[in-house]
Order: structure tokens, then sequence, then C-alpha cells
């Protein structure tokens, strides 16, 4: 398929167009080829010895029956020729010339890879040595934690172990002590049973009447021990009930501090505006107190009301906010903070032990209060050593209580057992007594 070709070129400072009809697509192909792949110079180059063949053949179909004519043109062709030859040289020369430089900075970039290649080999080497000294230093740091791990293992399986053996020898004491007192009641109860096989009748109205009373002494025991029992009942279902509110918690708690501080002036301020729930008034220091019953956390929008009650009276030198029954959302336990310089703690499940919690929470903002410690790093990193304390204590106190009632029930099943035992001889004796075997 032929096309039309345009070229339009500037050569010697002057524009040429020159337009090509019937041009092939080989011969398209090829002159945009041509272009392609040669730069500016080479093509003038290449133009100008073509321009020189092509006018030198052009003459020489002209004049080619003209002798002298042929031999100037032989002559011209020859100076053409060796002008050619040094034109083809000089740019070989170049040519060569440009690979050489080319040659050299090759070897330069491929000197300075190999010399960045070394570098780079050096340094991984010297980080693998680094990273091994590293890794076998922390491996080394690792065994000696576990050594120290494993040694303090086994002192605590020891002391495990011989806090067992107390445990067992205490448990094999109380079981011996409770087995002699049985042999002798139960020797007793033999010894009364012959005294009365022989003196029956002289005794039979005095067994009675010391019957009834033992009866009537036993019963007392088992009711004031049902009742201590109810009241520790009392007390725990005060701590796990979720469900007290409103006024009866406010009235717990308020008992609480009445018979924690006998001798302070406390208001209950309840039925105020903005007054919290309680204000107490220790050693010339207002302290607000306030009082959520809430079976999930408290939100944060009651501590802003706390927040904003203790800005708002300004006689009062401190807060304390309880959660009887739950946390307090976004504060810890016993944490302490300052509302316009006056310090304010927050208790959680204050119900488990109101008495040690409030003198604790009581005590903190006595000390802030009346020696103007301000809340700097220190300050604050003591306080957390103290919620630290205080937070461990509780423990200690929740396990000293599940330890006392664990022990408040084998008590109260043994006593009850010795209990039944001896009603049961009394009525045995009373019944032979009675169909008159004795």
């Amino acid at each position: 398929m032929a096309t039309m070709l345009t070229l339009t070129f500037k050569y010697k400072k002057k524009s040429y167009t020159q337009k090509f009809d019937k041009v092939s697509d080989d011969n398209h192909a090829e002159l945009l080829s041509f272009i392609e792949n040669n730069n500016l110079k080479d093509i003038l180059t290449i133009i100008d010895l073509g321009t020189i063949a092509f006018n030198n053949v052009k003459e020489r179909n002209n004049i080619s029956n003209d002798i002298t004519l042929k031999n100037i043109i032989l002559n011209k062709e020859k100076s053409i020729e060796t002008k050619y030859n040094s034109k083809l040289k000089e740019l070989e020369t170049q040519y060569n010339t440009k690979i050489d430089v080319q040659q050299n900075k090759i070897n330069k970039l491929n000197k300075i890879i190999q010399q960045n290649d070394e570098l780079e080999g050096e340094k991984i080497k010297k980080r693998e040595f680094d990273l091994n000294q590293i890794y076998n230093s922390k491996v080394g740091i690792l065994n000696n934690n576990i050594d120290n791990l494993n040694t303090q293992l086994e002192k605590l399986e020891y002391r495990n172990s011989t806090l067992r053996n107390q445990l067992s020898e205490v448990r094999d004491k109380e079981r011996k002590y409770f087995h002699e007192q049985l042999l002798s009641i139960r020797t007793d109860g033999e010894k009364s049973l012959n005294e009365l096989k022989n003196h029956h009748e002289k005794q039979l109205s005095e067994l009675k009447k010391y019957t009834e009373k033992e009866k009537e002494i036993l019963r007392n025991e088992k009711n004031e021990l049902s009742k201590q029992i109810q009241e520790k009942n009392s007390q725990l279902n005060i701590l796990n009930n979720s469900n007290r509110k409103g006024k009866e918690a406010e009235q717990f708690l308020y008992d609480e501090i009445v018979q924690c501080y006998p001798c302070s002036s406390i208001e209950n301020s309840s039925g105020k505006a903005s007054k919290g729930d309680i204000i107490l008034n220790v050693d010339g220091i207002p302290i607000l107190i306030e009082s959520k019953a809430y079976s999930n956390n408290v939100p944060t929008k009651e501590v802003s009301k706390f927040i904003k009650d203790v800005k708002h009276n300004k006689d009062v030198r401190g807060g304390i906010f309880y959660s009887l029954y739950s946390g307090v959302c976004n504060k810890s336990n016993f944490a302490v903070d300052m509302i316009d310089g006056k310090p304010h703690v927050y208790i959680h499940n204050a119900a488990e032990n109101v008495k040690i919690f409030t003198k604790i929470a009581v005590n903190i903002v006595k000390q802030i209060t009346g020696q103007h410690i301000t809340l700097t790093n220190p300050v604050l990193d003591e306080i957390k050593n103290l919620n630290k304390y205080v937070n461990d204590t509780i423990v200690k106190i929740r396990n000293y209580k599940k330890t006392i009632n664990n022990r408040a029930k084998e008590d109260e099943t043994l006593l009850q057992y010795i209990i039944d035992s001896q009603l049961k001889k009394v009525n045995q004796i009373i019944g032979l007594i009675t169909e008159n075997k004795i």
C-alpha cells in the first residue's frame, strides 16, 4: 500500500518541505527507522555524503561520453573518495574514542560497585556478628531468669509443702481435740448413766429438772448461735444484694459512718440539692460523701454530678464517692483526684467493709488537706503505691472473712452434732428411766 510522505526540516538556517507521493510501506518504515536510530549529527553527515554521491552519479551519467570530463570526474571522485575515507576514519576515531570513554566509565562503575559490594559485605558480617552477640546475651539473660524462676518455684513449692504439712498438723490436732472431747463427753455420759442406775429413784426428779434446764440452756445456746449466724448471713446479704437501693443504702452508709465516728458532726444531707448524701466533719475538715447502690459500675454522669457538687460547696474541703456494690467507670479503686484543690477519693464495693474503707479514705483527705499536698508526680506515685497496698489489704480481708465464714460453718456443724448427740443421749436416759429399766 502506497502513502504520501511529507518531510519538513531545517538545514543551514533554511527551512525545507518536501512531499513524496506513492511511498511504499516498506520505504516508509525504513525511513522512520533511519530517523529513530540515528542522531541529528549522524543524519546530517549521511545526507552530506549521500548528496555528494548522488550528484557525482548524476554528473557521471551526463558526461559519460566526454573523456576529458571523465578524467576530471575520476580525479574528483578520487578526491571525494579520499575525503570520504578521511571522514569515515574521523568518524571511526570519534566512535572509538566514545567507546573508550564509555568503557572507562563502565570500568569505574564496576570498580565502585565492587567496592560497595565489599563494603556492604563487611557491614553485613559486622551486623551479623553484633546480632549474634546480642542474641547470645539475651539468651544468657533469659536462661538466668529461667534459673532464678526455677529457684523461686522450688522455694515456693517447699514453702507450700511446709504450709500443707502445718495445716495437716493443725487439722489433726483439731480432730484429736474434738475426738477427746467426744470421748470425754461419752465417758461423762456413761458415768452419769451408772450413777443414775444406782440412784434412779432419788435423782429422778432432779434429773428431770436438770434435763429441762440443760435443754433450755442448749436451746438458748442454739438460738444464740442461730441468731449470730443470721446476723452474719444478713451482713453477707448486704454485701451480695445488688438490689439494695436509694434510701436503704444511704441509711446503711449513714449508720456505718456514725459507728465509725461517734464523736464527729455527721449531717444527713440527702434531701438537700447539691449537698451529696452526707456531710462528715472530722477535725474541722468538712467532707462531702456521695453513695451509689448500682449493681453495675457507676456511670460517668454520676461522677460528673459528684464533682459538680464538690465545686458548688465552697465550705467543703474534700469528698468521698462510694460505690457500695460495684466499681466506678474510669476510676480505679481508692483513686485520688483534685477538684479545685480539694482531694476526693473513689471507693469500689464499699459495702464489703464500710468502716475500714471510710477510715482509710478520710485519713487520705485529712493528710492531703492538712499538709497542703499537691498531686505532683512523686505524690501520685505514692498514692498509687497506697492504692496497691489498700487493694492488697482488701483482698486479705476478703480471704480472712471467707476463712472465718468457713470456720463458722464448720463450728456450727460440730456444735449441732454435739447438741444433737447429747440431746439424743439425754432422751434415751429419760426413756429408760420412764420405762423403769434403770
